[in-house]
Order: structure tokens, then C-alpha cells, then sequence
């Protein structure tokens, strides 16, 4: 089995190209931060209904009070939440700051993953767009999980490849920071699996070694994960939230695909007929997942009552929910064909919120469309001044503007382009990588999920990858140039001459 060093392209010049790791993490890191100080001073936070229900987690954390988080919520991004008003205050740039430092240091792993397979020279070329990509920096200005859930996968697949010896240490490290992952969104779940065993089958380890670190990893896991899960059997919930169970549901609702004559209890059907005046996504919909029962005890059967009711549709119709896959696909890749059910981009609505002014809503916080009293939080603390200068304008033309399905599928054709020259050369560890983000992507897709940005830790974790495959058509064409340089005779020589 290849080893780290034999699959890197630098293998046989490590520095020639005059330029090391660290100067190279340092420019990235200088870049990335000016960006985001221009983006602090240019945009206002975004605190939308899904910030509405983190705020509330996050103050009864951050006042210790009884702890209260909503059943389709995990209590990840509102620690991150509590741990900005601990540090700096109940504010919206106390959440930007944070969110934008987490921006950079993820520019800075990015290139520190490039570098373990081309020269710091060349591995400085994907940290500088993960620096300045416009959709990275916009998720650091919107009170969602994005910012945190695209630095933490880069972490992940930084322990998982991690070039040390303390790798018993890593595996607790990396079992931890899964764990979190996981309370930030749980859909992390998938890419664990590929992210230990990557860990794992790194070349000259004995078996009872690797078998050592997936038990440590998932000690580690277990242990993290384990008082949430149990808050959450104490509330009647399994796994880490009620909302991952009615996700599937909620796509088929929004996308016309559940079947309406589905044979309801008397007491949901009541609540269900809101909803079933609709066609597509509506308010009724959110309102029937939120009150769906007369009772408590009847509330919490319905995730249960919603999945089932979810594979039910599919299996009623699964030519139709086949053929929504490829679009389900191409929405994950932030394109949006003219011939799909869904047509309008989240980056859209998101880039002109962080560029609106105080008319836009009509009141003093203009980050803000909601009254002052929201759900029992006053949310006028996390209200901002309107922001102006050429940022702003960017953001404004940028949500109009920008190519849809870029960088997200070219960057999804060199991973995979990477991914074959792992299997190749028997980089295992790259190739368990690539799986774990492509197991991100695919299980939004598999839901049919719209929403782009729920893909982008996987896209951030390709700008790394995106090296390999140009780095490797240039040795191929520096090692023929060098063939035909040796096999010249010296008549051919002379003639050159």
C-alpha cells in the first residue's frame, strides 16, 4: 500500500518551488481575514426564522436558564451561539466576528489539506479562493449553521488525514469533533463512518491498531453525543431531532409529490386540512408540524406518522420521485434548470438580505423583519445599522448575478476526477474522504432537499482536492517532456542545435 509521501506530486522537490507551508498558511490567512474585516464592515447579520429558533436556545444557555430547545433543533450552533454573547456580548457582530474568524482559520486548513499533495506554492492557490469566495464569505454574515458546519467538515477531514503519529489522540479528537458536527447538523452522521475508517487505513498499521482507533473514535463519539440523546428520550424524541424525521416529508409537501389520499387519524387529518389547500410549499405546512396534535403525546408520534407517510409517496409514485433525483442533484450544485419545480436560489435571497438598508423593512434594525418580541426573545439585541459601501452594492449585484451551478460543478468534477487517481495510486485515506463528501451531498439529494447551501462543507473540502488533478496532468507532461528529452540521439541533438 502507498504511502502519504509516495502519492504526494512534490515527493522528489518538496520545496523548489521557494515558498513553505507556513508563509504560505500565513498569506491565505492575511487574505481571509482583510476579506472578512471588509465583510464586517459591509454587511448586517441575517436573523431569519431558523436564527429565531437558535436565538431562543441560545439565550436560556448563555442567562443559565432551564434549557429550551425546540424538538426539530440540536443545540450545536446555539452553544456557538451562547459561547459569542459569553465572549462579546448579546449582539449581531459578536455572532459575525466569531462566524467570519471560523471563515478564515478554514481558509487556512484548506491549504494545509492541498499541501499534502502538491507544493505549499501550489497549495496556497485553493485557500486563496476559499478566502474570497463570495457564497463561503456571505454564510459568515447569516445567523444559520452554515459557517460552523463548513469549518467543522474541513476539520474532520483535516484529523482524519492528519499526517502524526499520535494517532490514538486524533481518534479521540476526531470521534469529538464528529460528535459536534453531528449536534450542528445532523446529517453529519454519514460522513463518520468514512472519516474514522480514513483514520484508520493509513498505510503500516497493524490490524489490532486500526481496530484500536475506530473504538477509540467512537468512544469518543458516543460519549460527546450521549446526555443529548438522553435529554431527548426523556422528551419522547429518538436520535438527535424530531425534524430529521419529517425533512423527507416536508420536500415531497413543498414538491407535490405526497400522496393526498394517504389514510390519516381523525385528529391529524383535521390539522392536515390547511395544508391540503395548498399545492407546494405554505405557511399551514410549518404550522402542522409545529402543532400537528391535540396533545403532547400525539405530537411526538408524528415524526413516525410522517415518515411512514413519506415512503408510502415514494412507493406510490417512485418514477416520479426518480426523476426528481437528477434536479434534487443540480439544486445541491446551486443550479436551477428552467424545466425543474424549484427555480429560485437561497444565495439569491440571502446575499440581499445581508445588503439591506434601513427601507427595506421599515424599522431602526435592518438586519431584522420580525417585531421586537419574538417566541418570548427580544430580538432588538441582535438588530444592526444599516451598512453601506461597495460591499454591500457587490452583495446586492451578486444575488442577481452570480453563475448558478459555479464553483459547485467544476469543483465536483475534479473530486471525482481525484477520487480516480486515489483509487490508483491506493490512497485509501483520500479516497474515504472523497466517499464521506459525497455522502453529504447525497443524502440532501436523496431527500430532494433545494437548498443549496446545505452541500457546502462537501464543496469547500473539493477546493482541496481541485489541486490533484491539474497537478498530476502537469507532472504527466513534465515526465513525457523529460522521455523525449532522453531518448534523443545526439544526431537529433546536433540538428536542434
Amino acid at each position: 500500500m502507498a504511502s502519504v509521501d509516495a502519492v504526494r506530486l512534490d515527493h522528489a522537490h518538496p520545496q523548489r518551488r521557494g515558498i513553505s507551508l507556513a508563509r504560505a498558511c500565513l498569506i491565505v490567512l492575511l487574505v481571509a481575514v482583510v476579506v472578512r474585516v471588509l465583510a464586517l464592515g459591509g454587511t448586517s447579520l441575517v436573523v431569519e426564522n431558523d436564527g429565531i429558533d437558535y436565538l431562543v436556545s441560545a439565550e436560556t444557555t448563555w442567562k443559565l436558564q432551564p434549557i429550551f430547545i425546540s424538538p426539530f433543533r440540536t443545540p450545536g450552533y446555539p452553544a456557538i451561539l451562547a459561547l459569542c454573547f459569553w465572549l462579546m456580548g448579546q449582539s449581531g457582530e459578536a455572532v459575525m466576528i466569531v462566524q467570519h474568524a471560523l471563515g478564515a482559520l478554514m481558509a487556512v486548513l484548506i491549504t494545509r489539506l492541498a499541501a499534502r499533495w502538491v507544493p505549499p506554492a501550489f497549495a496556497i492557490v485553493p485557500g486563496l479562493l476559499v478566502a474570497i469566495d463570495p457564497t463561503l464569505l456571505l454564510f459568515g454574515s447569516v445567523m444559520q449553521t452554515e459557517s460552523v458546519s463548513m469549518f467543522l467538515f474541513v476539520l474532520i477531514v483535516s484529523l482524519a488525514l492528519a499526517d502524526t503519529r499520535r494517532l490514538l489522540v486524533t481518534a479521540a479528537a476526531l470521534g469529538c469533533v464528529l460528535a459536534f458536527a453531528n449536534l450542528v447538523r445532523p446529517a453529519f452522521i454519514v460522513v463518520a463512518p468514512f472519516t474514522v475508517l480514513a483514520l484508520a487505513s493509513r498505510p503500516a498499521l497493524r490490524i489490532p491498531h486500526r481496530v484500536g482507533i475506530v473504538a477509540v473514535a467512537i468512544l469518543a463519539f458516543s460519549l460527546t453525543v450521549l446526555p443529548w440523546l438522553a435529554f431527548n428520550r426523556e422528551r419522547g424524541i429518538k436520535g438527535f431531532s424530531a425534524g430529521a424525521a419529517s425533512t423527507l416529508w416536508v420536500s415531497l409537501v413543498q414538491q407535490d409529490l405526497l400522496d393526498r389520499t394517504y389514510p390519516l387519524p381523525p385528529d391529524v387529518a383535521r390539522r392536515y386540512a390547511p395544508v391540503a389547500r395548498h399545492r407546494g410549499a405554505s405557511a399551514e405546512m410549518w404550522t402542522f408540524l409545529a402543532t400537528p396534535a391535540d396533545t403532547i403525546e400525539q405530537q411526538y408520534r408524528m415524526p413516525k406518522l410522517t415518515t411512514k407517510w413519506a415512503i408510502d409517496s415514494i412507493q406510490s409514485d417512485p418514477v416520479a420521485y426518480l426523476a426528481r433525483l437528477p434536479y434534487s442533484f443540480l439544486w445541491q450544485m446551486n443550479y436551477f434548470p428552467i424545466d425543474g419545480f424549484i427555480l429560485d436560489s437561497q444565495i439569491t435571497w440571502f446575499s440581499y438580505m445581508v445588503s439591506c438598508d434601513i427601507a427595506d423593512f421599515g424599522r431602526s434594525g435592518s438586519n431584522l423583519h420580525f417585531d421586537s418580541n419574538v417566541r418570548g426573545v427580544d430580538v432588538r439585541a441582535m438588530s444592526m445599522s444599516a451598512r453601506g459601501g461597495w460591499m454591500r452594492t457587490f452583495y446586492r449585484w451578486w444575488g442577481l448575478n452570480h453563475p448558478r451551478g459555479f464553483p459547485q460543478l467544476p469543483l465536483c468534477g475534479l473530486a471525482i476526477g481525484a477520487g480516480i487517481l486515489a483509487i490508483y495510486r491506493r490512497d485509501w485515506p483520500f479516497v474515504l474522504v472523497l466517499l464521506a463528501s459525497a455522502a453529504l451531498v447525497g443524502v440532501h439529494v436523496l431527500m430532494l432537499f433545494h437548498q443549496g447551501r446545505y452541500s457546502l462543507p462537501a464543496v469547500t473540502v473539493w477546493y482541496a482536492t481541485a489541486v490533484v488533478v491539474p497537478a498530476a496532468m502537469l507532472r504527466a507532461a513534465r515526465g513525457s517532456e523529460a522521455e523525449i528529452l532522453r531518448r534523443r540521439t545526439p544526431e537529433q541533438w546536433a540538428r536542434r542545435a
